[in-house]
């Protein structure tokens, strides 16, 4: 067998157990294709597993790699090989608080080569996105236009589900939360996996609460957004937080004796419910307790945003 082959098979060996969810055979199984030469999928995988695994040294030193090599071969790299190795940077420098070194990651992507529309889809997505959340909205607009063109011929689930999260994001914060929820309501009974509806709706929360700092009007809108998502397509710990959040909202005091009992809770459920209380406050509840507890959990659930990471 040659070099060659032995490395693609180690690599489609390490893809099978990322697929498991078995990072540490993941991470074997691709260092050691790495002894029959590099590769920068398969580097990007490796850093991905990494990640997911908790490594977060080795992850850092392997994302780097993956920065020099795309700076060094990026005109000889394929279409494909580039559009995924640049998009995985520009996740792992927000994972990183790096936001405008992410940008400018995204940005790559639309400019100097031959990408089809999947991949500029995607790569707009992440620059409406970023661009929102750096109240950049000048230049979310320019490719909030271009994306809203585009959209109504993507097929694939899994990115659909990214474009109309940057979407609504950018309804959010061009026009209003109400459009926002007019969209989601729109799409809402098209074909998503169990956890994309919650997860987009605990984000149009997010924006609710953000922009309203407890308006009366802002709860009201609250409520609207948690009725607009079906019981019966919620799993279990979804289906949960989905109450914890209807709690926050109309009985704050009710809220406050669950807080109380948090440390009985999944760490899941203990980050969301302090990160709750840290931003938007509930009567009664104490706001330094919610910090404290807020980095015991990072600390201690090293997991939690690799996990957010791969749900978006």
């Amino acid at each position: 067998m040659s070099q060659l082959a032995k490395r693609i098979k180690l690599h489609e060996a390490g893809k099978e157990m990322m697929a498991r969810s078995d990072w540490k055979a993941a991470i074997q199984l691709f260092r050691e294709a790495r002894a029959y030469g590099d590769n920068m999928l398969l580097l990007v995988d490796l850093a991905a597993s990494e990640y997911m695994d908790g490594s977060l040294y080795t992850w850092k030193e392997t994302l780097t790699e993956i920065e020099t090599a795309l700076e060094l071969h990026r005109e000889i790299l394929s279409a494909h090989t580039l559009y995924n190795s640049a998009l995985f940077v520009g996740k792992f420098l927000e994972e990183q608080g790096q936001f405008k070194a992410a940008l400018v990651s995204y940005a790559s992507l639309l400019e100097g080569r031959e990408f089809d529309d999947r991949h500029k889809i995607m790569a707009l997505s992440q620059l409406v996105r970023v661009s929102c959340f750096l109240g950049l909205n000048r230049e979310a607009e320019v490719h909030f236009v271009e994306l809203a063109t585009k959209i109504r011929a993507f097929k694939n689930h899994d990115q659909k589900v990214e474009v109309l999260h940057a979407l609504m994001l950018a309804d959010c914060a061009l026009i209003g939360v109400e459009a926002a929820v007019t969209r989601f309501d729109r799409v809402k009974n098209e074909t998503f996996v169990k956890s994309d509806l919650p997860l987009l709706i605990f984000d149009l929360l997010d924006q609710v609460f953000a922009s309203a700092n407890g308006d009366r009007n802002a709860m009201s809108l609250g409520r609207e957004i948690l009725a607009l998502l079906p019981v019966e397509l919620v799993e279990p710990v979804n289906g949960f937080e989905r109450g914890l959040m209807n709690l926050f909202l109309s009985q704050p005091l009710r809220y406050r004796e669950v807080f109380e009992r948090a440390e009985e809770m999944s760490l899941t459920t203990q980050m969301r419910l302090a990160i709750l209380v840290y931003q938007y406050g509930a009567d009664g509840v104490d706001q330094a307790r919610a910090q404290k507890l807020i980095s015991i959990l990072l600390r201690s659930f090293d997991g939690f945003a690799a996990k957010a990471l791969t749900k978006r």
